[in-house]
């Protein structure tokens, strides 16, 4: 962006040297002096006040995005944590599972051999009656 005060100095420059039929029927005072009141009205944004408050606004707003980008990395952390977490108790979980199926399995194969065992005996018992009874 070229600036406009620099370009202003040219217009005036061009405007007090340049001699000759194109300037003649134009009112070089005239000129100058809306230049001049264009430099008096040109806007606060230029001023060096205005520079420095809006480099401070900016680097407010970059301030807030930044913690604002800290928060939601934060919140993606704890998201990867607690995941992490789950899978660790499901890991866990599926363990136990495991165990309590074998446990169960072990348990019931021990209750049907005893069943099996005093099924044994009682068609032993069964069997020796059956002997002593026959004629």
């Amino acid at each position: 962006m070229e600036d406009i005060g620099l370009l202003l100095n040219y217009i005036e420059d061009e405007v007090r040297t340049k001699k000759g039929a194109l300037f003649g029927s134009v009112n070089k005072d005239a000129i100058l002096n809306y230049v001049q009141r264009i430099r008096e009205s040109l806007p606060d944004a230029l001023s060096e006040k205005r520079i420095r408050e809006e480099t401070l606004k900016a680097q407010n707003i970059i301030a807030l995005a930044e913690k604002r980008r800290e928060e939601m990395l934060s919140q993606n952390q704890i998201v990867v944590e607690a995941t992490k977490r789950a899978e660790q108790i499901l890991q866990e979980t599926y363990a136990k599972q495991n165990e309590y199926a074998t446990t169960t399995m072990q348990n019931i194969y021990k209750m049907l051999s005893d069943i099996n065992d005093h099924l044994q005996v009682a068609k032993d018992s069964i069997e020796k009656a059956m002997k002593e009874l026959q004629p």
